[in-house]
């Protein structure tokens, strides 16, 4: 499975396909591009994504927020890192899940109608030197540890539930907890 596209929220019509790069060598420029609005993805460091479900549920979260305009951030690329994070601070969740300009890893989201994933995605991977390799291989670049550290996620927690259900959960109930 070289990459994976989702439907997202029928409402929205919108649709998000994932890639995964290792070996980027150029995150520093990326990151500016993305700043500068150049770059129409969401780039998050892949090593703090357990499961393909977690960047799917925030960036659902991000589509619906932006169809009813209530996007808490600038941009649904950034809503999406906002979404993954805990905290309630804009630039702390920004510098949590985006890139910084030492990743090596990272997962990069395109949010897209039905039909046009190749025009959108076309720019966008094109701009990022690295190996593009199977999403599937996300396993292989997660750090548990650091993502049990990030959402709080405890042992007791791990016997009745899985970690990404437990990240998931805590994403979500955000809005409402303070952790």
């Amino acid at each position: 499975m070289e990459s994976c596209t989702v439907q997202l929220d029928e409402d929205t019509g919108k649709f998000i396909t994932l890639y995964l790069f290792i070996n980027v060598e150029n995150t520093e420029e990326i990151r500016k591009k993305l700043i500068s609005g150049e770059l129409q993805c969401c780039v998050m460091k892949a090593g703090l994504v357990v499961d393909l479900f977690q960047v799917i549920v925030a960036a659902n979260k991000a589509v619906v927020n932006e169809k009813f305009g209530k996007l808490t951030t600038r941009t649904i690329f950034t809503e999406i890192l906002f979404n993954m994070s805990l905290s309630k601070n804009i630039t702390q969740s920004l510098v949590k899940f985006g890139i910084d300009d030492k990743e090596k890893n990272i997962i990069v989201g395109i949010i897209h109608g039905s039909d046009n994933t190749e025009a959108m995605a076309k720019d966008s991977l094109a701009a990022i030197k690295g190996e593009r390799v199977s999403i599937g291989r996300l396993k292989e670049i997660t750090d548990t540890s650091v993502v049990k550290k990030i959402y709080k996620v405890d042992e007791s927690e791990l016997k009745v539930s899985s970690l990404v259900d437990c990240v998931v959960s805590k994403m979500n109930t955000k809005d409402f907890a303070s952790y």
